[in-house]
């Protein structure tokens, strides 16, 4: 069960995008034979292209409602940052966020390329 438990922590916690550009680097330039540790760490980045796509995949109405549960919970935290006199993160400041462009530019920069990296290792995914 411990063993488990840590895996699947390990798999949630992997879906995080603060290090998705460095595991993209890393797919891009690592050959199709994975040592063990390495193979876990592409079922760990299989997720997280699972998570960042599912929208991508859905009938609109249900991406449309998604994408503004995610927005509000960007938006709150901008909200919150401001409030802190912090610097507003990326996509949470309400007053300057385009919603469309945005979706394109995710879609264009993070899920594009990170399909591109998984089709290397899972040719199927081309077609």
């Amino acid at each position: 069960f411990v063993q488990c438990r840590k895996l699947i922590t390990e798999a949630v916690l992997g879906t995080d995008m603060t290090h998705h550009f460095q595991k993209i680097n890393f797919l891009r330039s690592t050959s199709k034979n994975f040592s063990e540790g390495e193979a876990w760490e592409f079922m760990v980045f299989l997720l997280h292209a699972a998570d960042i796509s599912g929208s991508c995949s859905k009938p609109s109405r249900i991406c449309e409602q998604w994408t503004e549960r995610l927005f509000r919970e960007f938006f709150d935290q901008g909200d919150r940052e401001k409030s802190m006199e912090l610097n507003v993160s990326p996509l949470c400041d309400r007053s300057t966020t385009d919603l469309p462009e945005s979706q394109i530019g995710f879609i264009r920069y993070i899920v594009q390329p990170t399909y591109e990296a998984v089709a290397k290792f899972l040719p199927s995914l081309t077609n």
